[in-house]
C-alpha cells in the first residue's frame, strides 16, 4: 500500500489544508512519476513469472512429448520477462523520490523537491 498521509500543508489554489501526501519516484529528465509501491509489486511479479516457469519447465515431463518444445518455450520466455521485470524495478529504486501533494477538495497536484539531495 502506497504511503499516503494527511499533511498540515495548504493548497496553493484553494487554501484548503486537506492535501494528501505520497512519496513518489521521479525520472531526473521528465516530468512523470511513478508511485514506489511499484517496486514492491515488480518484485513480486517477477517472483510469481520465475516460479511459472520453473513449473513449466518441471512439468515437461508429465505431457505429451509433442508438447515438450512448447513448455520449454514458455519457461524460457517467463524467465527472459522475469529479467526484464527485475530489471525495470532495480532501475527504479534508484530513481530519487520526490513528495506529491494532492489537495482533496480541488485534486491540485503538486510535488516537492527531495531534501538534502537523497
Amino acid at each position: 500500500m502506497a504511503d499516503v498521509i494527511t499533511s498540515q500543508l495548504v493548497c496553493p489554489r484553494c487554501k484548503s489544508k486537506n492535501v494528501k501526501e505520497e512519496e513518489r519516484l521521479a525520472s531526473p529528465g521528465s516530468v512523470s512519476t511513478i508511485g514506489s509501491w511499484r517496486i514492491g509489486w515488480g518484485y513480486a511479479v517477477a517472483i510469481a513469472v520465475i516460479a511459472f516457469g520453473i513449473l513449466s519447465i518441471y512439468a515437461r515431463g508429465f505431457v505429451d512429448p509433442t508438447l515438450d518444445l512448447l513448455f520449454l518455450s514458455i519457461g524460457i520466455l517467463s524467465f527472459v520477462y522475469a529479467l526484464y521485470v527485475l530489471a525495470v524495478s532495480l532501475y527504479a529504486a534508484r530513481l530519487p523520490r520526490v513528495k506529491k501533494l494532492v489537495c482533496q477538495k480541488c485534486l491540485h497536484e503538486w510535488s516537492l523537491a527531495p531534501e538534502n539531495g537523497e
